[in-house]
């Protein structure tokens, strides 16, 4: 996806996540950056573009637990370190609760920023 065609801000952000997908597959990973429409992990390993997976920000809560977020896995790439992959995935949007959900995740990114700043 081109710079051009995001609708949506996206800002810096280091948080570690854990992913699981339908088959049950799961990992750590580490979120790059944020937007309210999705983000881009690093991983170690490839994630195929089209499953939907969960990803868990253990460390962001909304309405008293952790918050997790169904997302489609758009792209992967493999980085110029051994056994690294970032992956771009777009957030899919369920309910009213996803949009608030994606928005503590932002607001968690916006406070990380202003800490940094």
């Amino acid at each position: 996806m081109s710079q051009e065609s995001r609708i949506f801000t996206r800002l810096p952000f280091d948080s570690a996540v854990e992913w699981r997908d339908l088959t049950g597959e799961d990992g750590h990973a580490a979120v790059r950056d944020v937007s309210r429409g999705g983000f881009r992990l690093s991983l170690g390993r490839y994630l195929r573009p089209g499953p939907v997976v969960t990803v868990t920000f253990d460390h962001i809560t909304f309405n008293g637990a952790p918050v997790e977020l169904d997302a489609a896995v758009v792209w992967c790439k493999p980085t110029d370190q051994p056994d690294t992959f970032l992956a771009g995935l777009k957030i899919i949007h369920g309910g009213a609760a996803t949009l608030a959900a994606a928005s503590e995740v932002f607001y968690a990114a916006m406070d990380q920023r202003a800490v940094g700043a």
